[in-house]
């Protein structure tokens, strides 16, 4: 938790500048990096931010007076020296999400107080131990991409939805950029894988309507039979496949194929 002096009803004095830090680690730093900062009077950490229709309270705990007592052209110098010092959320690598801007106008020869340099220590100390936390996904990252044969630079720069379908892609079709056969060759496949396991022609599988595929199947599955064995002998019980009944006529009066 962190430790202030400071709260809603026990303001900082005069201008100040303040920043909301992070109270666990996410994507964007560690616990105890800030991910705002700003310059207020009064009770103004403590109060809504945000345009209309998409305020927010900040949370009192994540509160952190950085300095006070200053005018307002020094609060405004310091917030934006921070700001660009931490980079905003439309930087690359910022850490401040919610600073969109780059914020006020500065001016040269701010002072520090102590208390000031020492907040700013352990924020700094904890944007270190980010910064290694981002070396060491990118070094997972790189390992990942070198794995699945994804070229490093082309991964490191895709978003974590890309990430995913390119490993899926390197291990289903073994290229991050294969693109998946089409349910018309897929159906061909196994038609042929089908027709093959019953030892008929393709040419004639493919010709079959479902029900009569399906009763191939049966008969080979009751009978045995594959093959123009399968095709020629008619079942002495149950219903008659017409289409099948027509097409054992056929080849039982044509010599162009016989299975051995």
């Amino acid at each position: 938790m962190i430790e202030r002096k400071f709260s809603s009803k026990n303001c900082p004095v005069g201008f100040y500048v303040y920043a909301y830090v992070r109270l666990a680690d996410s994507a964007n730093g560690v616990a105890g990096t800030p991910w705002y900062i700003g310059k207020g009077v009064a009770n103004r950490a403590w109060k809504l931010h945000g345009s209309e229709g998409k305020r927010w309270a900040p949370n009192p705990e994540a509160v952190l007076i950085i300095q006070d007592g200053m005018t307002e052209q020094d609060a405004l110098m310091l917030e934006i020296d921070l700001i660009a010092a931490w980079g905003n959320r439309n930087q690359p690598g910022g850490f401040l999400t919610g600073n969109f801007t780059e914020g006020g106008e500065g001016v040269k020869g701010l002072q520090w107080s102590d208390e000031s340099k020492s907040n700013m220590s352990k924020i700094a100390k904890n944007r270190n131990a980010s910064k290694a936390a981002i070396e060491r996904q990118k070094e997972r990252a790189t390992k990942t991409a070198l794995r699945h044969g994804i070229p490093v630079d082309v991964y490191l720069a895709m978003d974590h939805v890309e990430k995913h379908k390119a490993v899926r892609k390197a291990k289903r079709f073994g290229h991050w950029q294969a693109e998946g056969r089409n349910n018309a060759v897929r159906g061909r496949e196994k038609l042929a894988a089908k027709a093959l396991e019953l030892a008929v022609p393709l040419s004639i599988y493919e010709t079959l309507s479902a029900p009569s595929r399906m009763s191939l199947s049966v008969r080979n599955k009751r009978y045995g039979w594959t093959g123009y064995q399968l095709l020629t002998h008619k079942p002495k019980h149950g219903p008659t496949n017409l289409e099948l009944a027509a097409l054992a006529d056929n080849l039982a009066k044509s010599d162009n194929w016989q299975a051995a």
